[in-house]
Formats: C-alpha cells, sequence, structure tokens
C-alpha cells in the first residue's frame, strides 16, 4: 500500500490561504514573540488587545471546567490565528492558550488589524471564512462528545487526530503526532484511567495498536461506528 497522507488542510488555515502581500503585510505590522513549551500565552478571561498568528509550533486553547479541570477544544499550528474575537468587541479570552510546542507568532494589535482590513479584502474574507469554520468545527466536536458516551468521545478525537496527521502503511493509519493519554483525556473531558481503560479494550479487539509511541488506527470503520458518523467534511472533522 502507497504511503498517503491525510493533509492537515483545514478551511482555517488563515495566513496560509493568504497572499505572500498580504502575508508581509500583517508581519510587517506585527511584533514577533517566541514561548517556550507549556508557556501559557493568556488565561481564559484574560483582557485581549492582541490577534496572534502561529508561524511555527502548536498551541492548545482550553476552556475551565469544574474543579480548574481543562478541557481542550483545539489544537492550533502553523497559519492558525488565535485571539480574533476582540476583531468582533469580545474583548476578553474565550479560552486559555498554552504553548504544547516551542512556538514563533507574530502578534498584532486590535486597531493595527483593523486599519489593515480596510486596505486588503482578503484578510478580511480569510478571517470571516476562518471564524465560520471555528464555529462549526466546535459544534460538531460538542456533538460527539456529548451525545454517545467516552469510547464514541474517544473515537472521535482519534478520527479528528487522523484527519489531522494521519499517515497510512500497511498497518493502517497511523498518527504522526506524539500525544499521552492525559492530554486525550483532556479533549473528551474524562480521566486518563478511562482512556487507559479504552485503549486496552480496542487494542485486545485489533481496532488500533501502538507503535514507537504513536498510535495506529487498524479499524477506522469501527470508530466511526461507534460514532454514528455522518461523513462530516475533513475540513470540519480535524483537531483544530
Amino acid at each position: 500500500m502507497a504511503t498517503e497522507h491525510w493533509k492537515h488542510n483545514k478551511y482555517a488555515v488563515f495566513f496560509h490561504r493568504l497572499t505572500h502581500n498580504d502575508q508581509q503585510l500583517l508581519v510587517e505590522n506585527g511584533e514577533e514573540c517566541s514561548y517556550r513549551a507549556r508557556q501559557h500565552i493568556y488565561e481564559e478571561n484574560d483582557l485581549l488587545t492582541d490577534v496572534f498568528i502561529i508561524h511555527s509550533g502548536q498551541i492548545k486553547l482550553s476552556k475551565a471546567a469544574i474543579d480548574d479541570y481543562q478541557f481542550i477544544l483545539h489544537l492550533k499550528d502553523s497559519g492558525d490565528i488565535l485571539g480574533d474575537n476582540v476583531l468582533y468587541d469580545v474583548p476578553v479570552a474565550l479560552m486559555t492558550a498554552v504553548a504544547r510546542t516551542a512556538c514563533r507568532v507574530t502578534k498584532i494589535k486590535k486597531d493595527v488589524l483593523e486599519d489593515l482590513l480596510l486596505s486588503s479584502p482578503l484578510i478580511m474574507q480569510e478571517l470571516l471564512r476562518g471564524r465560520a469554520f471555528n464555529q462549526l468545527a466546535t459544534q460538531a466536536k460538542c456533538t460527539d462528545l456529548l451525545f454517545y458516551g467516552n469510547d464514541a468521545a474517544l473515537a472521535s478525537v482519534l478520527l479528528r487526530f487522523a484527519h489531522s496527521y494521519g499517515i497510512e502503511d500497511q498497518l493502517g493509519w497511523k498518527i504522526n503526532l506524539r500525544i499521552t493519554h492525559q492530554e486525550i483525556a483532556q479533549f473528551i473531558g474524562t480521566t486518563r484511567e478511562t482512556v487507559n481503560r479504552i485503549f486496552s479494550e480496542w487494542k485486545k479487539s485489533g481496532v488500533l495498536l501502538t507503535e514507537n509511541g504513536l498510535i495506529i488506527i487498524r479499524k477506522l470503520r469501527e470508530l466511526k461506528r461507534l460514532l454514528h458518523c455522518h461523513k462530516c467534511p475533513h475540513g470540519i472533522c480535524t483537531i483544530a
């Protein structure tokens, strides 16, 4: 079987959809910043005055639940934009942003970006496109997590990781991203012990396996069956 990638070509990759001139316009009018892995970029309910464009690395977006538990809703990569809710007169952070890996971003002041929007219809168009994507993706995730139980919620997260980072080989769909059971638990709002139990059951039944720290999905259809999958577009069914 030939190797194949499920491209991380989300509808929301804001920066990569712009022309080179528009990209330069944003970079030249912003401030480049770097963050260490696990460093907090902003906290939920912080007052925001900037929008962030990711150039390298990954950033987790989470919301606080009871007992300060962090529920991860999105994993953002190069080209994604954070904090754009300030452009819609929502001046506080709706989620907590934490660097999952070392990151490099461009930080642009709200009023500066608003001025740039007047000179570039494409930047405005892609901002609106990304905003619509995030709403659809969040709605789809919430449906998966709330309606079908822990097994289906885990199936949903693994399918989304596969759509974002999957590589097909002789064994199945390999998720080419190292992620811990604790992180996976935070994506579905459960405990690491619950994820460990389900993984153990699925390994025994041949649904998946792990190799060199990476998850390989052997029976993709079984995960879709658990999820009552409605064949959402791959652009929506991602971990972003």
